[in-house]
């Protein structure tokens, strides 16, 4: 017991992590404790703690550049550099709807992003038993009211997610806070709105993990728009929205076609009087089902 308090005292020891920080880095002072995901061109993604005085429970994604480059010689991943230019964009006005960064290290052929960690999400929120009518909406309307709010950052400072999914939305669970984060997919908005390629299919193999995303998507992405706006964040916004209210997704698709036609089956098809501008998108066909609208 007596070792351990020396131990204690000395790996918490403000002073000595002063001198020894700049000397070990920050991946190398992370313990990490649990693996949380794993994919090729985004790495692994581990819950940690941050050595030092503090002992914060931290995410550390770790990115093999050789992997996630397929081998090539690419350098960083423009998704790496769009997710910390944006991440260090907003993080230093602190603000309590997006994740916190805590740094970012390249170490040889690895790209480290540390963040703070929050072990709930939407994801959980929305598996997990319904809370009595009352509650629920009370719950809802609290969540939402602060998920609308970082949007609302992000958007007044030019920038748009386009990944509003549940695993993107974190939830404090001592304070009750709502946090987006993962930023990959994120983008500056221009004025006027310019061309956006959409996210590079070699990156989306067909998986359930990507079919969850879909349920999301705007249909002005599904149907090949390149130039679109904070409104694809929106959309995501009132799906997340619609579900909490449900108690399941609004449109659970299969495919981008099934995806499409369950969201007009719902809104009705494009035509003259409703958003005629889609007609004109890329992969609009004329030989489209024709579907009025729901009648709420």
């Amino acid at each position: 017991a007596a070792v351990c308090s020396t131990w204690r005292g000395v790996a918490e020891c403000k002073t000595l992590w002063a001198l020894a920080a700049p000397r070990l880095g920050l991946a190398a002072r992370i313990v990490q404790r649990q693996e949380i995901s794993r994919r090729r061109s985004r790495g692994i993604v581990f819950r940690g703690v941050l050595l030092g005085e503090t002992r914060e429970s931290v995410a550390l994604r770790t990115v093999d550049l050789r992997g996630a480059n397929a081998g090539l010689d690419d350098g960083l991943l423009p998704t790496i550099v769009r997710e910390v230019a944006l991440l260090r964009s907003v993080s230093g006005v602190n603000h309590p709807g997006i994740v916190r960064l805590i740094g970012v290290e390249v170490s040889g052929e690895q790209v480290h992003i540390v963040t703070e960690y929050l072990a709930s999400s939407f994801l959980h929120w929305f598996s997990r038993p319904r809370s009595p009518q009352p509650r629920l909406r009370a719950e809802i309307r609290n969540r939402f009211w602060q998920l609308l709010r970082a949007m609302a950052f992000l958007h007044g400072r030019g920038i748009f997610h386009r990944n509003v999914t549940p695993p993107n939305v974190l939830l404090d669970p001592r304070t009750g806070g709502v946090k987006l984060c993962d930023f990959a997919c994120g983008r500056a908005l221009d004025a006027p709105l310019r061309p956006y390629s959409p996210e590079d299919p070699k990156l989306r193999p067909q998986s359930t993990r990507e079919a969850r995303r879909l349920w999301y998507r705007a249909p002005e992405l599904l149907l090949r728009q390149q130039v679109y706006g904070q409104f694809v964040d929106v959309w995501s916004v009132g799906a997340l929205m619609a579900e909490a209210a449900r108690g399941e997704p609004l449109f659970p698709s299969e495919s981008e076609v099934d995806h499409l036609f369950r969201i007009f089956r719902f809104t009705g098809s494009p035509g003259p009087d409703l958003w005629p501008e889609a007609v004109a998108f890329p992969a609009f066909s004329a030989r489209f089902p024709v579907y009025e609208a729901v009648d709420l």
